[in-house]
């Protein structure tokens, strides 16, 4: 009589183990993972913090009291249509200063030459002169609308704004460094060339990929101003950054490097020395930072829009 071997009960197939390796495998790199997930969150705050720091604690260290010469809603008085009209023209004389920069900035003077007063009063921003009513446009004007410190206070935006819907430029009135005051009026300068309403084209959505990069492109333009007026040195210094990081790969390490030292060369480069006009120019000086970084390694447009993605969303 012939007896068969009857398979062991229980045993473990060849297969069985390959899965259950398969699945501790899995769970073991699923687990690394998530942890380096965390690591990596954590950096990502903490360097976002950094970031922060350097715009508003090293600002925030100047040692001048920044000088607001419009502090509450003026009334619309012949001596307030006066202060304004003589303020414009100290604007419009720096730009006539500066406007052989570059030929942008020789275009740019030539096509708003002249430009119509206002204020933010009551709400909203308006034109004061004596009939109070929104003037006729000359195709080489445009609305220069000045807004007191409490407003801007409560906003706590004080970068100069082009603004399609006044068809002109909102302005803290406040006494800036002439050389970064002048950067900055260019950069809007550019967008009211692009969307004004007598020429220009609609403002595209805020979030679209054609405005994104028109703010790069302005963005680079003020740095340029700002390289060209401190004849090399803006540029030289912020290569030089990044020449002593050679070893960080990620943009917002080489940002999150900036010193109290490095603030205080950029401030004295430009004659910083109240909390806003020093705030205003460190967020220049990130933005170039990075848009610089990335052209160090080879990247495109694409990346500065990254960038600029990147600073957006996590920097206020």
């Amino acid at each position: 009589m012939r007896h068969r071997n009857k398979p062991a009960k229980n045993r473990p197939t060849c297969k069985v183990k390959l899965m259950t390796l398969f699945v501790t495998l899995t769970i073991a790199l699923l687990w690394v993972a998530f942890h380096q997930k965390q690591i990596r969150e954590q950096e990502e705050k903490k360097v976002i913090q950094v970031i922060s720091d350097i715009i508003v604690i090293e600002a925030q260290k100047s040692q001048q009291i920044d000088h607001w010469w419009m502090r509450t809603q003026l009334p619309a008085t012949a001596e307030t249509m006066t202060l304004l009209e003589n303020k414009k023209n100290e604007v419009l004389s720096k730009l006539h200063k500066y406007r052989s920069i570059s030929a942008e900035t020789e275009s740019l003077v030539s096509r708003f030459n002249s430009f119509i007063p206002g204020a933010y009063v009551n709400g909203g921003f308006r034109f004061l002169n004596e009939h109070d009513s929104q003037p006729s446009y000359p195709t080489n004007s445009i609305g220069f609308f000045f807004v007191p410190e409490e407003m801007m206070r409560e906003s706590l935006y004080y970068c100069p704004t082009w603004n399609s819907g006044i068809n002109g430029i909102a302005m803290a009135a406040l006494e800036m460094p002439e050389q970064l005051e002048v950067a900055i009026l260019f950069h809007e300068l550019g967008h009211a060339k692009r969307h004004n309403k007598i020429d220009g084209k609609p403002d595209s959505d805020a979030q679209s990929a054609e405005r994104i990069q028109e703010e790069v492109e302005m963005t680079e333009f003020s740095g340029e101003i700002l390289n060209q007026i401190s004849h090399g040195a803006y540029h030289k210094y912020i290569n030089e950054i990044i020449k002593r990081e050679l070893k960080k790969n990620r943009f917002e390490q080489v940002i999150a490097s900036i010193t109290s030292d490095d603030c205080a060369v950029f401030n004295a480069m430009f004659g910083c020395s109240g909390e806003v006009p020093s705030k205003l120019l460190m967020v220049n000086c990130v933005y170039i930072l990075g848009f610089r970084f990335c052209e160090t390694r080879g990247k495109s447009m694409k990346e500065k829009i990254e960038v600029y993605n990147w600073f957006e969303t996590n920097i206020k």
